[in-house]
Parts: C-alpha cells; structure tokens; sequence
C-alpha cells in the first residue's frame, strides 16, 4: 500500500531549489507497517460484532420460545377454569350483558405475550 503523498517526509537539498525535492526511505515501512496492523483490527471488530450478532440472535430465540411456552400455559389454564361453576358464571355474565358467550369468553381473557 503506498503513503499519501501529503505525509512523506521530505528533503531539501542545498541551494534550496523547489524542484530539487527528495524522499527519506523510512516512510514507506512506516505506512506499510501501520496499515497491517488497521487491517488486523478492523479484522478483529468484525469477527467480534458478528460473534456478538450471533450470541444476540441464540437469545432473543431462547426468549421467545419461553414466550411460546408461557401462552400455550395460558391457553391450559384457561381451558381449565372453564369447566364447572366458573363456565356457568361466564354464560350468567354473557346474558346480563346482552353478548355471547364466545364474546365474554373473549372479554374474560387475560393477557398474553408478545412474540
């Protein structure tokens, strides 16, 4: 990778003559070195955002499978209050409120998560 001609270290010969200008050959190594080493970094970052990426992307699945898990608890639960006493109460509630009873069914539902 060559420098930028702006930064090279320049010389001015005796006489001081513009147009007698001349290098140091340190500089070369210097830039070659420095860019090596910005490369390797940026090598690094990447390799440790998509590390970060991935271990992002195994939570966020984890999570909603308890989320997924949690609603169909719900779903149980609810299936179970309904049997017996509790389902006559929702249908004697139903016909106070002038509704059916899948409606006050769906009043009577709790919340649920979101995934």
């Amino acid at each position: 990778m060559t420098h930028p001609t702006g930064s090279q270290a320049w010389v001015l010969t005796p006489g001081n003559q513009p147009g007698a200008l001349n290098t140091t050959s340190q500089w070369p190594y210097l830039w070659q070195h420095s860019s090596l080493v910005l490369y390797y970094l940026s090598v690094r970052i990447v390799f440790t955002i998509d590390r970060c990426f991935v271990l992002y992307l195994k939570r966020v699945l984890v999570i909603r499978q308890i989320l997924v898990r949690r609603n169909k608890k719900l779903d149980v639960d609810e299936k179970l209050a309904m049997e017996g006493a509790n389902r006559t109460r929702v249908e004697e509630a139903a016909k106070l409120e002038g509704v059916t009873f899948e409606q006050a069914m769906e009043k009577r539902k709790e919340y649920r998560y979101l995934y």
